[in-house]
């Protein structure tokens, strides 16, 4: 990342400092400073993240696979610090 580089906040493409908005979403750039600040803000977010699911989370279904591929999603899930589950078809669930 390049403080001297302007940076789409949605898309995250770099861009000379001379350009102003992101010619694919249309959006007004920030500053590689700006986008510095939220990268360590994402990190901060991220490490004080909880990795345990309770009752009160919204639980989606993300991959049905082998058991292969989904301890492999589950492990790029946990690099991230966001928690998942791992379950069986047809067996219980709690």
């Amino acid at each position: 990342m390049d403080r001297g580089c302007n940076y789409c906040p949605q898309c995250e493409e770099e861009y000379r400092a001379c350009v102003r908005q992101c010619v694919s979403c249309m959006v007004d750039l920030i500053s590689g400073a700006e986008r510095m600040k939220q990268v360590q803000r994402d990190k901060q977010y991220k490490s004080g993240r909880s990795m345990d699911c309770i009752e009160a989370d919204k639980l989606v279904i993300v991959i049905e696979a082998k058991l292969h591929d989904v301890k492999a999603v589950r492990s790029l899930l946990a690099s991230e610090n966001i928690p998942s589950l791992i379950f069986a078809e047809g067996r219980s669930r709690g």
